[in-house]
Order: C-alpha cells, then sequence, then structure tokens
C-alpha cells in the first residue's frame, strides 16, 4: 500500500431517498478533493504533488420482500481526475445481496459484487479492479461473492 501526505481533504456530498411501499430506492453523489499532495517528503517516494479529485455516483434499491426476506442492489461509478495528460481511472461496480432473518438478531446473507476498471490509475498504469475489502485484481475484472451468518449482540 502507498501512502501519500496531503495537507487536506474536502468531500461534497448529497444523496435523496425514496421509500414505497417496501422498497427503498437511494441516489447519492459525492466528489473528493486531496490538495496539496505531498507535503510530506518522506511520505512521497513516488513524487506526488497537486491535487487528486475522485467523483462517485451510486444508485440503490432494497426491497423487503416478506418480513424475513429482503434484496438489494446497487450501481457504482466512480472516476479519477485526469494523470499526467491521460484519462484517470474509472471503476463501475454492481452489486447484489440477498438476507433472511432467523431471529432479531441473526442473518444468513449473500452478496456478490461485479466491478470493472478502466483508464490510468495514480501510478499512470492501466487501472484494476479492486473491490473494498479484498487483494486487488491483476486485471481490469473482479468478482467477489460472499455468504454467512451475521449475528448482533
Amino acid at each position: 500500500m502507498i501512502r501519500v501526505a496531503y495537507r487536506s481533504r474536502q468531500t461534497v456530498s448529497v444523496a435523496a431517498t425514496y421509500t414505497a411501499g417496501g422498497a427503498i430506492f437511494c441516489v447519492s453523489y459525492s466528489n473528493t478533493q486531496f490538495r496539496g499532495l505531498g507535503t510530506n517528503a518522506a511520505l512521497n517516494a513516488l513524487q506526488y504533488s497537486g491535487t487528486a479529485v475522485l467523483s462517485r455516483v451510486s444508485a440503490s434499491l432494497r426491497y423487503q420482500a416478506t418480513p424475513f426476506l429482503r434484496f438489494g442492489t446497487s450501481f457504482d461509478y466512480t472516476a479519477g481526475g485526469s494523470v499526467n495528460g491521460k484519462e484517470g481511472a474509472k471503476y463501475e461496480q454492481v452489486n447484489l445481496g440477498a438476507a433472511y432473518s432467523l431471529s432479531k438478531a441473526t442473518d444468513l446473507y449473500v452478496t456478490g459484487a461485479f466491478q470493472h476498471a478502466s483508464g490510468t490509475d495514480s501510478l499512470g498504469r492501466p487501472a484494476v479492479a479492486a473491490i473494498g475489502y479484498i487483494t486487488p485484481s491483476t486485471t481490469n475484472k473482479q468478482v467477489v461473492v460472499s455468504a454467512g451468518i451475521k449475528h448482533t449482540f
């Protein structure tokens, strides 16, 4: 993991939700700017400078089919600013999930995500898919499926 110091971070976001029966729709937009990159030379081996910008648009739908069963889906689009005059990285991700409540505190769940990356990453290389909590792909596509039991105390 590469760490780079920055002077300030600014995030602006807006979101809206709409509920209709058992369905909840949500859309959101955010813009994050990391300003003053490279302010600490010890953390800047790659000589970053300037400002990095990430914009994200997201839409989701959650549906409570029965008191015990719910489904959800979402689409996320993230775009990074240009890198040395090349098109910045872009990430498109589709998520699907379902949960079944065994009790008030215990759910069975299954989720899946597919991500496609394009453009140039912050190192000037072709962007690779990188779904949140797992090792980034070596290609521009990645699929993750997980299932489990969630218990809250």
